[in-house]
């Protein structure tokens, strides 16, 4: 690559709101963005139209404007991903401006948003959040491990969009170096993952699952077959974030909703060396056909009512267990997150709770 045409790329990414005659190129810039490219283990970072040289620079990340959110393998274009929204959330304004780095339990509770979540096999003060964010614009969070598949560490990064000017230029990445395109399939929720892999001849490659859902895009990563990051994708639940509004249901009161979680807790109780439950609910896609269905099956076997069931309620919960829980059920000293409930009823009865788990 010429030095020219090296110049115009470093000034487009550094600076793309001004006239790039009047910025001046260091050298060592230069030096350090060949040296990178040219390097057999790769580096993941945030493309710039297409081109691999923002975070190099040293500077606020510049991103290319599209649509949709694109990635790219070595400016080769993936599938599309589907479109980022902008979040609206007054708990982001709590994170510190620039780096910081936080506990997992604390990030869900302050970000305030649905995000999705897996079980967390450690103990919560283990996992660490390290954020990204000017809380304006973008915020970038990433969990490295998040949690183990197989005793596998998966780590994931969370990124949003913050205001409208964001949302209009993307945030889209360019996997430079080392990395294939290993082909995209879609969720059973409608959601389209891109999945990567790099190339380094190790004994077991990195894989990783991109994918935007509910306008939150979500980027899996760990030392797994690509079958078992399908998995690990396809068990991702959502866990509302319990500093913004829960989810508003047009088919349930607000007394509905507590008599279910009534019952919860009070099962919750009965177990021993778990607390701090905290419950979510599912919305009201919760009541389907299909789930009413599953209800009365469960019930053909329960007995509980003698009524068919004609509605069902879910929700999702987090809580943590301690070092005097029963040795197999979960682990000690651990939180878990996307933990099931389902309860069932008939028309304006009582809620009967059916089943629960993962």
């Amino acid at each position: 690559m010429t030095d020219e045409k090296m110049d115009d790329l470093l000034k487009k990414a550094l600076k793309p709101d001004i006239e790039a005659e009047e910025l001046k190129i260091d050298e060592s810039r230069k030096t350090d963005y060949r040296r990178t490219k040219n390097k057999a283990r790769r580096k993941r970072t945030v493309a710039a139209a297409v081109l691999v040289v923002c975070l190099l620079a040293g500077g606020t990340a510049t991103y290319a404007a599209y649509p949709e959110i694109l990635s790219y393998v070595n400016q080769k274009q993936t599938k599309k991903l589907g479109h980022m929204e902008v979040v609206d959330s007054q708990g982001i304004q709590s994170f510190a401006e620039g780096k910081s780095e936080l506990d997992y339990l604390t990030f869900r509770k302050q970000v305030g948003v649905k995000i999705l979540s897996e079980t967390v096999t450690e103990a919560p003060e283990d996992i660490k959040v390290s954020i990204d964010t000017d809380r304006t614009n973008y915020l970038f969070a990433k969990m490295d491990p998040y949690f183990s598949y197989e005793d596998k560490p998966v780590s994931l990064e969370i990124d949003m969009i913050l205001s409208e000017d964001q949302l209009a230029t993307g945030l889209d990445k360019d996997y430079m170096g080392a990395y294939t395109y290993q082909g995209s399939f879609t969720t059973q929720n409608g959601d389209r993952v891109n999945l990567i892999s790099d190339t380094t001849g190790a004994e077991h490659p990195e894989v990783i699952a991109e994918m935007v859902s509910d306008g939150v895009k979500y980027i899996l990563s760990g030392r797994v077959t690509i079958p078992e990051m399908k998995q690990i994708v396809e068990s991702l639940e959502y866990v509302p974030g319990t500093t913004g509004e829960e989810s508003a249901s047009a088919i349930y009161s607000d007394e509905d909703i507590a008599a279910a979680e009534e019952l919860i807790r009070k099962e919750f109780e009965s177990w021993n060396g778990v607390k701090n439950l905290e419950l979510h609910y599912m919305g009201d896609s919760c009541n389907t056909v299909e789930n009413v269905q599953w209800m009365n099956d469960l019930n053909e076997g329960q007995k509980v009512s003698d009524e068919p069931f004609t509605q069902c309620i879910a929700f999702t919960s987090t809580f943590i267990t301690d070092d005097n829980i029963s040795p197999g059920v979960w682990n000690p000293d651990s939180a878990y997150a996307g933990w099931s409930w389902y309860l069932a009823r008939t028309d304006g009865g009582e809620w009967h709770l059916m089943t629960w788990g993962y």
